[in-house]
């Protein structure tokens, strides 16, 4: 399902990866609203789990903004000011901001969507003048980055 219109911080510009990434500089909706409708996007039909991914972009670890709220919103006009509902929220401090970590990695919550869903990004504290955020719609969740490390319990 890895496809550009279902992703909330594409922006062409280059035709580079970095076309994927939204820089943050203060707070902001994302680049993107998608179209449930006009994509065919049917997240209730209950055949199978539509998942949200948020990455901290590769460019750069955030830096100066004391957290980061991550808000799933939907609405009734893709211009983001109309009908504005969120869905669901998630916070996370500046530690847990470093360049390339995976921020979401879940299931669409069941909820009741207006056509048009995309991300609010409200900035805690000052604003950033570096870091960026990557997020997109799967048909799958992503992949752990590393191994769980297995241990033996003593006897």
């Amino acid at each position: 399902m890895f496809d550009i219109n279902n992703h909330f911080t594409y922006a062409y510009s280059a035709g580079t990866e970095a076309d994927f990434e939204q820089a943050l500089t203060g707070d902001a909706a994302s680049t993107n609203a998608l179209d449930l409708k006009k994509a065919a996007i049917n997240i209730a039909a209950g055949k199978r789990p539509i998942y949200l991914i948020v990455k901290a972009g590769n460019t750069a670890d955030f830096n100066t903004l004391t957290s980061l709220e991550i808000q799933l919103c939907t609405g009734t006009s893709i211009d983001k000011s109309t009908g504005k509902k969120v869905i669901q929220k998630w916070r996370y401090a500046l530690a847990g901001l470093t360049a390339g970590t995976l921020l979401v990695n879940q299931a669409l919550p069941v909820a009741l969507y207006q056509r048009y869903l995309y991300l609010y990004f409200n900035v805690l504290g000052s604003d950033p003048s570096a870091g960026g955020i990557k997020a997109y719609l799967s048909d799958s969740p992503e992949s752990a980055e590393t191994d769980v490390d297995q241990t033996a319990t003593g006897s």
